[in-house]
């Protein structure tokens, strides 16, 4: 059994060996300079921020044109956020990048077109300055991952930011990743959006490379202290308790992804009773004596995320709470999947759990809920073929424009019933999230969560148990783009420049 120091030590460190004592450069002094880019990415980053937003799409055309690969441009778009500390132009390049790779060849430059109009119109409704280089010194290497334990407890930005670097420096920019990481399930204040940067960072990184990790790191630091925060009241510490206390007892495979329907659905039932206290009890109770596994812990947190979807009643507001438990629990549980650390995937999965039953409160006591529950839905026969069907649900989806906020669910509804008897077939689904890429590549608004929303809750359809695959796919339709739709401006002229090129 671990002390209490160890446990948190261990959450702090997320399974990386990097204690104080194996260092040894108290001596050696690391420079604070400025912000490191190499200088294509300046260049190409300078280019943007000078270009008038209406000529962006000229701009990547150009420099397509002229060889630059795929991967400098995104890199560039994705820089341009973080130097500009426009968080949403941030979030979702991994989204935008997800969608690209599973769109055709012809189609693949689409949503690049679509992001880079998203930051700008984000930089020009904001007006932020652009980040300045760090002032003072760094801490010693010796110190640093001290300093940043330290910094972190005490909710000292400016330290953290410093030790990150310094970490960076010494041990390499993943191994300083790997030491934020634990921390993103600390706080659920603005609606999960820590999880959401600290993922999506750092998977934009593992695309455009590492080497541009250092202004990441210092974006993810200042991410995290964007508001004045504290976490009293949160689940956080009676969850760090709860991991530290019953963590040894779990059966070595218990993070396993294997699944019970019968016991997922008692989860369901218990969290739906609004104390996530007695969800996590229960969880803790049934994972130390084998009766269920973490696949159990998990197919219940999408369904009761895909469940806010669904049955929110005022449908102008599905964008806030209902949506974004759905993205954090996709965030928490990338940090799951990746994180080696046992005891920090235990008590993020704890956070998680958490944090989507206080979500389904608060969804219910300011947005209201339909009666239903999506445990229990029903596939009506499909009429027609897929293709037909799949014309069917995107014709009932009700224009939406940028930021609008419409409280009718009839046709979002519709979709929904559409796309879970669609489906309930390997093949029905296939279609279905084809459709969806070809659509979102033509027909998003500036919107960032109409990007990163689909693109998280495709990929827990490849992680959550396939008898719950049309329940978050259903879930996924309502807050899509249909063919009532216009294109996006922005692609759009993307599109016609690509015909002249």
């Amino acid at each position: 059994m671990s002390s209490r120091r160890e446990f948190l030590s261990a959450i702090s460190v997320g399974g990386l060996a990097l204690s104080q004592s194996q260092l040894s450069f108290a001596d050696v002094q690391l420079p604070s300079e400025g912000i490191r880019l190499d200088k294509e990415t300046e260049r190409l980053v300078r280019l943007i921020d000078r270009t008038p937003r209406k000529k962006c799409q000229e701009l990547l055309v150009t420099e397509f044109s002229n060889g630059v690969p795929y991967r400098e441009l995104l890199a560039a778009v994705f820089m341009f956020g973080v130097l500009r500390d426009e968080h949403h132009s941030v979030y979702l390049m991994h989204a935008a990048h997800q969608l690209s790779l599973d769109l055709s060849a012809d189609d693949r430059m689409l949503p690049i077109f679509w992001a880079i109009d998203a930051a700008k119109e984000s930089f020009e409704r904001s007006g932020r300055s652009q980040v300045q280089p760090l002032k003072g010194p760094l801490p010693a290497p010796g110190d640093a991952v001290g300093e940043f334990e330290a910094a972190m407890k005490g909710m000292d930005r400016e330290k953290a930011e410093h030790a990150i670097i310094a970490i960076s420096r010494t041990f390499g920019p993943q191994q300083a990743y790997a030491k934020i990481l634990p921390y993103a399930c600390r706080d659920n204040f603005f609606i999960g959006h820590i999880p959401i940067g600290i993922v999506n960072a750092g998977r934009s990184l593992n695309s455009i490379g590492w080497h541009h990790a250092e202004p990441t790191l210092r974006y993810i630091i200042r991410d995290m202290y964007r508001q004045d925060h504290n976490l009293d009241g949160q689940p956080y510490v009676h969850n760090v308790e709860r991991a530290e206390r019953t963590h040894d007892q779990l059966p070595v495979n218990w993070a396993s992804h294997q699944a019970d329907k019968q016991r997922t659905i008692e989860l369901l039932d218990v969290m739906k009773r609004g104390k996530w206290w007695n969800s996590n009890d229960w969880v803790a109770e049934h994972l130390i004596d084998g009766s269920i596994k973490a696949g159990t812990v998990w197919d219940a947190i999408h369904l009761l995320g895909a469940e806010l979807m669904l049955l929110i009643e005022r449908g102008g507001r599905i964008g806030t709470r209902a949506l974004h438990s759905n993205t954090a629990a996709n965030a928490l549980h990338h940090v799951f999947v990746t994180c080696l650390d046992s005891r920090t995937r235990y008590l993020t999965m704890l956070q998680a759990l958490s944090w989507t039953t206080e979500f389904m409160l608060e969804v219910r006591s300011r947005d209201g809920m339909l009666d239903g529950d999506v445990a229990t839905m029903q596939a009506v026969e499909q009429v027609g073929n897929n293709q037909e069907t799949i014309a069917e649900l995107f014709a009932a989806l009700p224009p939406r424009g940028f930021l609008e906020r419409l409280d009718d669910r009839t046709g979002p509804l519709k979709a929904a019933e559409l796309t879970f008897s669609l489906t309930q077939s390997d093949e029905g689904a296939r279609d279905f999230i084809k459709a969806s890429h070809h659509g979102m590549a033509r027909r998003l608004t500036l919107n960032a969560h109409e990007m990163k929303f689909p693109i998280a809750m495709f990929e827990e359809c490849r992680r959550i148990s396939s008898q719950w695959r049309p329940h978050i796919l259903a879930a996924t339709s309502v807050y899509m783009q249909g063919t009532n739709s216009p294109n996006n401006p922005a692609v759009q002229r993307g599109v016609e420049l690509l015909g002249l090129f």
